[in-house]
């Protein structure tokens, strides 16, 4: 994975000691998750504003659309298997199947309780916006699902959107997200491998 500047990279020495911690804790990542199509793009402005950010990941996996759309909609047990997730729970549903959600979020120390407003179209597309957030300015998250080249399988695409608030935190959010970004896939992979099962051999 390539090294990822930071346009806050001045911060680098006062943070350091917090940010070796981080990636001591992630170190146990395997060479496949590090390997994985992960790619982030940076977009600045001349201004002091928060720096966009983006992280991607697309994978091949052994489950249906469905089964993979029916997981990442069940935001209430995501504290259940969601690394770094310590708590979930739905807080109001609407009649077109969209859903506000408040998650907590624990970072080496650093806890972001936000509520996301989630909107889904089974089995296509899960879209998860924070409505409040004090961590981040913007955070938004995209999962798309396609059908496979074989029966019960789905090409997964993830997509997170994000801006920090403080670029107290941007060193530390923009070495450690990759790495919780790729924990993240293989968690709800894991998950439906526990709920229905071996995946496809194909996807293998």
């Amino acid at each position: 994975m390539a090294r990822i500047l930071s346009p806050w990279r001045a911060s680098h020495n006062a943070l350091g000691a917090l940010r070796h911690n981080a990636l001591g804790a992630l170190s146990g990542v395997s060479a496949w998750q590090r390997s994985s199509a992960l790619r982030r793009a940076i977009f600045t402005s001349r201004t002091h504003a928060p720096v966009a950010c983006h992280f991607a990941d697309s994978r091949l996996l052994g489950f249906s659309p469905e089964q993979l759309f029916d997981v990442v909609a069940d935001v209430d047990k995501y504290a259940d298997f969601v690394p770094f997730c310590k708590s979930s729970r739905v807080l109001l549903r609407r009649p077109d199947g969209s859903f506000e959600a408040e998650l907590a979020i624990e970072f080496f120390k650093v806890t972001e309780r936000y509520t996301s407003r989630v909107t889904l179209d089974r089995p296509r597309h899960v879209h998860a916006a924070a409505i409040t957030s004090k961590l981040f300015r913007t955070l938004a998250s995209d999962w798309r699902f396609k059908p496979g080249p074989a029966p019960r399988t789905c090409l997964l695409e993830f997509r997170i959107d994000f801006a920090v608030a403080s670029p107290l935190y941007a060193p530390i959010i923009d070495h450690v997200l990759p790495e919780v970004t790729s924990q993240q896939v293989a968690a709800f992979t894991e998950r439906c491998t526990a709920l229905y099962g071996q995946p496809h051999p194909f996807a293998a």
